[in-house]
């Protein structure tokens, strides 16, 4: 009896101890991988996917991504976690960084006149214009995935992050997958979305690399082939129209380009253990304005499958788990080597290294290096400028800055239609480093009906282009309307013919700023259109020389709606033997047409100062502040000297000032002080409506063109409401208007960009 219980308590034994060996979480555990498909921003989707599987306690082994599955896979891959991850993606403004465009602020003071001020800008290959070869150069989106990345610069092999990581694009010469396993994460993400004929492709190791999603958009076959048990997959991309359904005609040239890549991708659905598809027919791959939606739509989604991730999860439970400890996330890293890819240019070689070889051996943080580089992005000599950050040993990291020259010529070219100056073509050819280095040549051309031409050369002199010498010719047509003062009804109108020949020395006080010493020749002539009756001018003409001193500071960060910053501008001019000439009708006849009545007026002084302040009220509303100060220290009153008030736009021209309220050119005044106050309030994305108050104090009688005296006690009101959108062709504005005498609203319109 006791011999039987004794076997029976070592089976027993035995038993037991079998199972607690089992109990120990022994055996070699199932690899889990995740596969993230593309779809543009429709991956952003993948977000919602990840907190699902954080809940239900996965922790892959490998994360494969295509196009925007590697942007979020790879942040996922590096520690970040999807709340993390979340925050970045609504922090970004998309419509910047897929324009390739930074703020007005970085852009260099004698560069911000005509950035941004055209629709299409077209490099020369020879004397011929030539196609972009993508939309988007990427400046700004690899900056954005450099900063992202910034934790990975201790780590070149992707194996080594706190999820090994895979990314898929295609080498265009071969037409097959390039899958990244090392190397530059930023780049591979870049290289991985770069869709053809909307992004520029990525040259990396003698390959031309754009968005994998052309030709493997779900790259099921690269977990399996690394080895992979358990697949999870998740597809955001294009799918074929179902029977019945209605397809446009953008979404159906959309699906055939990716049609092989589509039946790719149902093929591939059959090797996942776990296969997620959110709803998103009815969002479109472009609306990064979108992120909640999509985030929310992945994780309605991905809920429905929580049981089958739950149960991944629980088979998981007997293994022992991978030990990865979270990363930490780098902020700065320490610098002691750096340096650029060859540039073709020496002297601005030269340039390169004063902005940007300053801080080595030194902490350095990312927004730090990237302000370096929008600067010198600003100075418009630079297509795209990147980064790639490498271990020099633990605690040590060099920084290679990686430039690509913009185009030594370009046409650009723009529209506008305005109230105004009704339809105009703009077109601005620019030549760079013409028979001098460091030099530029602008022409540019106004269309229309009433034509305008500029023509600008400029020569820097110094390694950092602080100081530039400039010879400039413009000459302008227009009309110059006069109006009853109480019915806004055409009393006459003029041709305006104005010319002027500027020499300027420059001295570039910031980045920012600019003080110039300038001498110019200028011309004025006026010839009356309409009948002006007996005893009238028919046409007038001024001639002088004049010596300025002018000042110009510009912080502001959009040229057409800023949100912040400041815009001075100081100018005093000494007029030198200014002529007049008139031309009087009597009884229809000229009066000695070959020798008008002339007077040669005394040297005079003019002074103006134009002020504008932005500050943001909060994330919707913006509140500016103006002030327009100018004066003329002489006696006599020819007008053809003084200052002409109303209208929207001031056109960037000395004599121009606007005022809400009142038409373009309005009225003459020749001292006076403007106060302005604007409240603007995005509505939608882009979209804004504002109100306009203004109020003019003058020193002196106010006059119009055709008309005398106003008795108005020296001071006028104005308000307008205004209607705007920011458009890729050009601001669009609607303003309604009036001002305090009695009489009607004035409207203005206007579509695209102001010569």
């Amino acid at each position: 009896m006791r011999i039987a219980l004794t076997i029976i308590i070592l089976i027993y034994s035995v038993l037991a101890s079998g199972q607690d060996m089992a109990a120990k979480k022994t055996g070699k555990r199932p690899k889990i991988a995740v596969v993230l498909s593309g779809g543009g921003a429709k991956g952003i989707a993948h977000v919602g996917f990840l907190k699902v599987m954080e809940q239900a306690g996965i922790h892959p082994d490998l994360i494969v991504g295509t196009s925007m599955g590697s942007i979020v896979g790879g942040l996922y891959a590096l520690g970040f976690s999807p709340d993390s991850i979340e925050t970045m993606l609504q922090q970004q403004d998309w419509p910047a960084v897929l324009g390739n465009k930074v703020p007005l602020n970085y852009i260099n003071i004698e560069e911000k006149r005509e950035y941004n001020n055209y629709i299409a800008e077209f490099p020369f290959k020879g004397i011929v214009p030539q196609l972009p070869s993508g939309a988007i150069k990427g400046h700004q989106l690899e900056l954005l995935f450099d900063k992202l990345t910034w934790t990975a610069a201790p780590h070149e092999d992707f194996d080594d992050f706190y999820i090994p990581f895979r990314c898929v694009a295609v080498d265009m010469y071969k037409a097959e997958p390039y899958i990244f396993d090392s190397g530059n994460l930023a780049l591979a993400m870049r290289a991985s979305m770069s869709i053809p004929s909307i992004m520029e492709p990525v040259k990396y190791k003698g390959m031309l690399l754009v968005d994998g999603g052309l030709i493997n958009n779900f790259p099921v076959d690269v977990a399996k082939k690394w080895g992979a048990d358990i697949i999870i997959g998740v597809y955001v991309g294009g799918i074929l129209p179902k029977p019945g359904q209605s397809v446009s005609m953008v979404d159906l040239m959309m699906e055939t380009s990716l049609l092989a890549s589509i039946i790719d991708a149902r093929e591939k659905e059959k090797d996942c253990d776990v296969y997620i598809e959110p709803p998103l027919e009815d969002l479109t791959a472009a609306e990064f304005n979108k992120v909640d939606t999509f985030i929310a739509r992945g994780y309605s989604e991905s809920m429905k499958y929580y049981n089958d991730l739950l149960a991944i999860s629980k088979k998981l439970e007997k293994y022992k788990p991978v030990e990865r400890p979270k990363p930490h996330l780098i902020d700065s890293l320490y610098i002691t080597q750096w340096e650029t890819n060859d540039i073709h240019k020496k002297n601005t070689d030269k340039m390169i290294k004063g902005m940007l070889g300053n801080e080595i051996n030194a902490y350095m943080k990312a927004d730090d290096i990237h302000k370096e580089i929008n600067k010198l992005f600003g100075t418009r000599l630079f297509d795209k400028i990147g980064y790639n950050i490498t271990p020099v040993d633990s605690s040590h990291y060099k920084i290679k800055y990686t430039l690509k020259e913009a185009p030594t010529n370009t046409l650009n070219a723009a529209f506008n239609y305005s109230t105004d100056n009704k339809m105009s073509l703009i077109f601005q050819l620019v030549f760079r480093n013409l028979l001098l280095s460091s030099s530029k040549l602008e022409t540019k051309f106004n269309v229309s009906e009433y034509p305008s031409f500029g023509l600008r050369y400029l020569k820097y002199f110094g390694n950092h282009n602080k100081i530039s010498l400039a010879a400039s010719y413009r000459f302008n047509y227009s009309p110059l309307l006069t109006y009853n003062q109480t019915t806004f009804k055409v009393y006459s109108e003029f041709k305006r013919f104005y010319s002027d020949l500027i020499f300027d020395f420059n001295f570039y006080t910031s980045d920012q700023s600019v003080l110039s010493a300038r001498y110019a020749f200028q011309n004025f002539d006026y010839n009356a259109v309409t009948d002006m009756g007996f005893g009238r001018v028919t046409e007038y003409s001024l001639v002088d020389d004049a010596v300025s001193l002018n000042y110009k500071l510009n912080t502001l960060d959009n040229k057409h709606f800023p949100k912040s910053g400041h815009q001075l501008e100081v100018s005093a001019v000494y007029y030198i033997d200014p002529q007049y000439d008139y031309f009087f009708a009597f009884n229809d006849t000229i009066w000695q047409n070959d020798n008008p009545f002339s007077v040669v007026d005394t040297n005079f002084f003019q002074f103006r100062l134009k002020y504008n302040s932005y500050n943001p009220a909060g994330k919707k509303f913006t509140i500016e502040n103006s002030l327009n100060v100018f004066a003329t220290f002489n006696n006599n009153d020819y007008r053809l000297n003084s200052f002409l008030i109303g209208g929207v736009n001031d056109y960037n021209r000395f004599y121009n000032i606007s005022f809400y309220g009142m038409p373009l050119n309005y009225l003459f005044a020749n001292n006076g002080v403007i106060y302005k106050f604007g409240l603007r309030y995005e509505l939608l994305q882009k979209f804004y409506i504002g109100l306009k108050l203004n109020a003019l104090f003058e020193s002196q009688t106010l006059t119009t063109i055709g008309e005398d005296v106003l008795d108005i006690d020296n001071y006028i009101l104005g308000a307008g409401l205004v209607l705007s959108y920011d458009s890729p062709i050009g601001p669009v504005s609607i303003v309604v208007s009036k001002n305090s005498w009695p009489g009607p609203f004035w409207t203005y319109f206007n579509i695209g960009f102001n010569f």
